[in-house]
């Protein structure tokens, strides 16, 4: 049955990721229709969402860590917690400030920072994915 709930719980974050793309594909489709389809990777909105994805999975972790009646290895959910803030929270942070500034200042933002963005986007998705499928099984009462 583990596996059941296991099952649900990845399904559910998917869920989850799958509407937080809405606002990326209306973008999508407004760029394409200005002719600009191309300009959508340049757009803050990807690393918004991934400050968003980053910060839930974190906050999902460190939730699941202080749950009542349940023993978790604490050092591991410190470290874990740790790279999604070093790796993940704080580059997308920064990312999003260049890409503002670009967009601000020449108008034009830096195809690195397009395609990091989105990157990072992509990869706070997964982590939100794994952090939600890990966390369920840590929850006291899902299993």
């Amino acid at each position: 049955m583990p596996s059941d709930e296991r099952n649900r719980a990845l399904i559910e974050a998917a869920t989850e990721v799958v509407i937080s793309v809405l606002p990326i594909i209306v973008v999508l489709l407004v760029m394409s229709h200005v002719g600009k389809p191309l300009k959508l990777f340049a757009k803050p909105e990807w690393a918004f969402g991934a400050a968003i994805f980053f910060g839930q999975a974190l906050v999902k972790l460190l939730a699941a860590m202080i749950a009542p009646h349940r023993t978790v290895q604490a050092s591991k959910v410190v470290l874990f917690a740790a790279c999604i803030l070093v790796l993940g929270l704080a580059p997308t942070l920064l990312i999003l400030v260049f890409v503002i500034l670009g967009a601000e200042q020449s108008g034009e933002v830096p195809a690195i920072f397009q395609m990091l963005q989105v990157a990072l986007f992509v990869l706070s998705a997964f982590a939100y994915v794994v952090v939600a499928a890990v966390t369920h099984e840590l929850t006291p009462g899902k299993r």
